[in-house]
């Protein structure tokens, strides 16, 4: 009888090292992630977390390992990352003047890959009515405060059909109910299968929707694993001292 070989795991980053501006370093760093799976990024300079999103997304070149779901990315740039399922979630993101039904209505339209029967779609009106902008369907996205701007910014990450969501800051100058709301809403993402890989400085936040942490100090890891284990070392405080 042949060996059942078990499928690698959905997302396999080995050795990876990318530079920033000035002296700005990241790696070497290594993690795997399964479907479903959300992995917390804390880091203690609050520096290096964003570039190893956009090292991830292709944004930023890099040396390393990087699988997604068997598939080399490594030397694929942004848009060809983004056809396979690799999404970049922005903080802040850009608010435009179209209707934030037009723009949801739009990101579907030009997703750059289509839903899947392992990523089923994600639909406009479902995302209005789920992240609570409906009522909010007919107002330009740049009149939006910053919690709704958050929500419209992951919607559009989900009509991308997205394998993995890369999303910087997404606790950032949120109240705690709405930080709870966001936690919520992640956990929901997750259970469709969906990979994220969420960098801010909430530990807190962080630990309430994600499985796995990764913590990083001068852009080098210091600690990772399950969020559990690492909740013992009290992240939170040394972020919020700095």
């Amino acid at each position: 009888m042949t060996a059942r070989v078990a499928p690698e795991p959905g997302l396999v980053v080995e050795a990876l090292e990318a530079a920033g501006a000035g002296a700005l370093r990241l790696g070497p760093l290594s993690f795997t992630l399964s479907r479903g799976d959300a992995l917390a990024v804390l880091d203690l300079d609050g520096a290096s977390e964003g570039l190893l999103l956009d090292a991830l997304a292709g944004l930023v070149p890099a040396r390393g390992r990087i699988r997604l779901d068997g598939r080399d990315l490594a030397h694929l740039g942004p848009g060809r990352r983004l056809r396979l399922g690799v999404v970049r979630a922005w903080g802040l993101p850009v608010p435009v003047r179209v209707s934030v039904a037009d723009h949801l209505a739009r990101a579907a339209r030009h997703a750059a890959r289509k839903p899947t029967a392992a990523s089923p779609p994600w639909l406009p009106a479902e995302l209005l009515r789920r992240l609570r902008l409906a009522h909010l369907a007919h107002r330009p996205v740049w009149s939006l405060a910053l919690p709704a701007l958050r929500r419209v910014e992951l919607a559009r990450c989900l009509l991308a059909a997205p394998r993995l969501v890369l999303w910087d800051r997404p606790f950032a100058g949120l109240s705690a109910e709405e930080r709870a709301e966001t936690a919520d809403l992640i956990r929901e993402v997750t259970r469709r299968g969906v990979m994220m890989v969420l960098a801010d400085r909430d530990g807190l936040s962080l630990g309430a929707c994600c499985g796995l942490g990764l913590v990083l100090a001068g852009g080098r890891p210091i600690a990772q694993g399950p969020v559990a284990e690492l909740a013992d070392l009290d992240l939170d405080s040394r972020v919020s001292a700095r």
